[in-house]
């Protein structure tokens, strides 16, 4: 099921090919996300592509094809450096989208680590951050929720 939160996707449905742009226990986490069929969230700027799921972010810059008959089909890669933005259920990601949306303040969960690689093991420490379209820019002194 697709909702559109802001703006539109081009196409209801889309295949991700998961592959060599994945490590091992990444490809492992996605696939049992998708055998479980769980909620994922996809934001889209353009051609580019940012997809939650299963806890990772993944991402690419694959625009549909022109002809509605033809599959929207895109590799993805990992981008373990989104997990500092959010890090935690999709579907809190979804409900705070809505609220940032709606003009309110709300708290998600973000990991914060200065080493890629702690954020590809999602072994970073989990924090719990204020955001807000009012917050022009990021501070973790200021942002960050005791």
């Amino acid at each position: 099921m697709v909702k559109d939160l802001k703006g539109k996707l081009p196409r209801a449905s889309f295949r991700q090919v998961f592959g060599k742009a994945h490590e091992d226990d990444e490809l492992k986490a996605l696939r049992e996300w998708a055998k479980e069929d769980l909620e994922g969230i996809v934001f889209r700027y353009e051609s580019r592509l940012a997809i939650y799921h299963g806890g990772l972010w993944s991402v690419t810059d694959c625009a549909p094809p022109k002809d509605e008959s033809e599959a929207w089909v895109f590799h993805t890669r990992t981008e373990p450096w989104f997990l500092q933005s959010y890090a935690g259920e999709p579907d809190k990601l979804r409900a705070a989208v809505e609220g940032v949306l709606a003009g309110k303040e709300v708290v998600v969960s973000a990991m914060i680590s200065g080493r890629d690689k702690e954020l590809r093991k999602r072994n970073g420490e989990v924090v719990r951050v204020r955001a807000s379209l009012k917050l022009d820019k990021f501070d973790l002194g200021r942002d960050r929720v005791k």
